[in-house]
This record gives C-alpha cells, sequence and structure tokens, in this order.
C-alpha cells in the first residue's frame, strides 16, 4: 500500500497519532495559540477602528473565551 511522506513522518513521530488521525480520523482540536491569534487579531481591528480609543483587552478576553466555549461544544 502507498504511503506519503507526511504519512510516513506521522507515523514514524508516533504510531498512535497516526493510527487516530489517519484510520480513525478523530478530529483534531486547534491549537490553543490559534484562538488567540484570532481574539488577538479581533481586538486589535476593533481598536483601529475606534481611532485606538478603546481600551482592546476586554475585546481580547471576550473574543478568547467565546472562542474557547465554541471548541468545547464542538468536542
Amino acid at each position: 500500500m502507498h504511503r506519503s511522506v507526511s504519512q510516513l513522518g506521522t507515523y514514524s513521530r508516533c504510531s498512535e497519532a497516526y493510527r487516530l488521525e489517519r484510520i480513525e480520523q478523530v478530529p483534531q482540536r486547534p491549537a490553543a495559540w490559534t484562538m488567540q491569534g484570532t481574539a488577538f487579531h479581533v481586538a486589535v481591528e476593533q481598536w483601529e477602528r475606534s481611532g485606538r480609543s478603546i481600551d482592546p483587552l476586554p475585546i481580547f478576553y471576550a473574543e478568547y473565551d467565546r472562542l474557547i466555549e465554541e471548541a468545547k461544544a464542538r468536542a
């Protein structure tokens, strides 16, 4: 059976990861830094659109919390 380079790389790093990803096709959770980055960009965009007149931290926290809850609901 043909195997791609990425499949062989995954298998050589961790055969269980290969089984879960390629055979069982278990959905992967997004990395925490993906949600942090998205929340950061939302906060900075709103901050810039306000003429830098608002505090971006509450926006960041609200968006980050929303993304975490969304990810939990999918799990």
